[in-house]
């Protein structure tokens, strides 16, 4: 018997909320986590470019005022090398309108001819000439009379002459003090081989940082390092926590909802299909089967048919689920066992008809149930009618059961009860089952009809499947026939019986006389196809209100 899911069903899905939820917020967070990782990496390099793009242009500056120079000496030169006091003070007019230049001398080879710092002699040049050789170019200040250090540029010139810049190390140190210190920790700038840093300290190598940090290059042998505050990463994440939870704690909250919307759906079909199971608002419907090939009335199957106020009806396939799933099928089997009785007499059933039920197998191993199908069983034969289980295919599980459900037909026969397999070669398993268990009949699922006198590789699989049920002596209906050539074909190949819509649809109890027995005789007047008649009468998707059943 189906164990109800109310409450061990609740938890579990609640369990499974809950997890889903535990993973979406981690997944967040970890999402977060390297969101900040590249964002600090992003804004570090955004910084460095800007930065090496600034120093860039510095040194492009200084660039021109050296072509500059070079040029008005040229001129000079074409009289005379010597330099007064009028053009030194040129050169130091020159320097002064750019606040990222100290001095700039002009040189022949290495030999200077002229500059705009008073006091510089060649040996200061040679100095500075050969801290450049060895790529230190970063030059003292006091020896050059020079307030704070700067930083040597030399440009030659194809004709001989030389123009050598010093640049302040000051307006470096102060560019790179510029930067947020709460959002950046140590900054470097590589000229040539000299690294000025933003704790306004000079070098001759690469300092080694302590956090996240990423450069950026520029042309002439520029450099920026820009290494990342202790800060700079978390604030990221304080940031971000916020905003990236809420969004995550949405997202959950929608999942939730509509969660319990479809659980809240969920449990008001079941409200209402427990109710109408217990108002016998679930009547049996009956189809015919008929012996072939003379198409003489054989029996019925019954058939669970749930019909609205409105007058739809209820897919059977979803309430029976729903029955089996929250263990109702026993109940429902035995209001419909109990109309059936009642409706014997409307019926009018010829002798020996047989009366196919369909039952899982598990709901055979209740015996409140099983007793109920006994005294089913007792009543029809009473009334010369011989009862069928059929056990859908689907229904087996597992090989240890075997036994178990061996044993529970075997109950059944010792009280004159048939068991049929229902939808035999609709399932994988078919073969097995036919090997594991005895069944009196097979009934094959219509499916296999669909490319009768269409397809001969459909036929071929039919022929197989009854060629099987042939060998191993079994008697077979075959299900859901609706044309004169799957009829045809079935009596080709000495099918026992069958039963579909060219013989007559499900009916209720009180039509049964009026038109069941009609529609063998006048089967040519029905122009729907089964799957037209379906989609008329059967309702899939339907949303019950909330309504609790009394």
């Amino acid at each position: 018997m189906p164990v109800s899911r109310s409450r061990s069903y609740e938890v579990k899905r609640w369990l499974v909320l809950a997890l889903a939820s535990v993973t979406v917020l981690a997944a967040v967070n970890v999402g977060l986590y390297q969101f900040a990782q590249y964002s600090v990496k992003q804004e570090l390099a955004g910084v460095a470019t800007t930065l090496s793009q600034r120093v860039t242009s510095v040194l492009a500056e200084s660039g021109v005022l050296a072509d500059d120079v070079h040029k008005r000496w040229q001129n000079r030169a074409s009289q005379t090398e010597s330099c007064d006091s009028g053009f030194a003070d040129q050169l130091g007019k020159q320097a002064d309108l750019r606040p990222y230049v100290k001095g700039v001398s002009i040189l022949k080879g290495q030999a200077l001819l002229c500059t705009s710092l008073p006091g510089t002699a060649q040996a200061q040049i040679d100095g500075m000439l050969t801290r450049l050789m060895i790529g230190n170019g970063l030059q003292p200040g006091s020896p050059l009379n020079l307030d704070s250090p700067g930083l040597l540029t030399l440009y030659p010139y194809a004709d001989g002459y030389n123009v050598l810049s010093i640049l302040p190390v000051e307006y470096f140190f102060d560019l790179l003090s510029t930067l947020d210190p709460k959002r950046y920790g140590l900054v470097v700038l590589r000229i040539n081989g000299t690294y000025l840093r933003s704790d306004r300290r000079a070098e001759t190598h690469l300092p080694k940082f302590g956090n996240d940090w990423t450069s950026a290059s520029a042309p002439g042998s520029v450099q920026i390092y820009v290494e990342a505050s202790d800060d700079l990463w978390w604030r990221y994440i304080r940031d971000s926590v916020v905003t990236w939870n809420v969004i995550a704690i949405g997202a959950l909250w929608l999942v939730f909802g509509f969660s319990r919307r479809f659980t809240s759906q969920d449990r008001a079909f079941t409200r209402a299909l427990r109710k109408a199971v217990a108002s016998n608002a679930i009547v049996p419907y009956y189809q015919p089967v008929f012996d072939l090939p003379d198409q003489t009335l054989a029996g019925v199957e019954i058939l669970a048919r749930w019909q609205l106020p409105d007058g739809r009806f209820v897919s059977p396939e979803r309430f029976i689920a729903q029955a089996e799933a929250n263990g109702l099928i026993a109940d429902l089997t035995r209001s419909l066992m109990t109309q059936v009785i009642a409706d014997l007499p409307l019926l009018d059933l010829p002798p020996a008809a047989r009366m196919a039920l369909n039952l899982p197998h598990e709901s055979l191993g209740d015996d409140v149930l099983f007793a109920c199908i006994e005294n089913w069983a007792k009543v029809l034969q009473q009334h010369g009618l011989q009862p069928v289980i059929e056990v859908t295919e689907r229904g087996f599980v597992a090989m240890s059961q075997t036994e178990k459900v061996n044993t529970l037909f075997g109950r059944l026969r010792e009280r004159g009860i048939q068991i049929a397999l229902d939808d035999f070669g609709a399932e994988y398993s078919s073969l097995g089952y036919l090997h594991r268990f005895r069944f009196d009949y097979v009934k094959i699922d219509g499916l296999f009809l669909d490319g009768v006198g269409k397809s001969r590789e459909v036929e071929s699989v039919l022929d197989a499947v009854l060629d099987v049920a042939a060998k191993l002596d079994l008697k077979v209906v075959v299900e859901k026939v609706e044309t004169p050539v799957q009829l045809s074909y079935l009596n080709r190949r000495k099918v026992n019986a069958a039963q579909g819509y060219y013989f007559g649809r499900p009916v209720a109890a009180g039509a049964w006389q009026s038109y069941a027995r009609r529609c063998a005789v006048c089967r040519h007047d029905c122009r729907l196809s089964m799957t037209e008649c379906e989609q008329r009468f059967t309702v899939n998707g339907l949303v019950f209100s909330s309504v609790r059943a009394d």
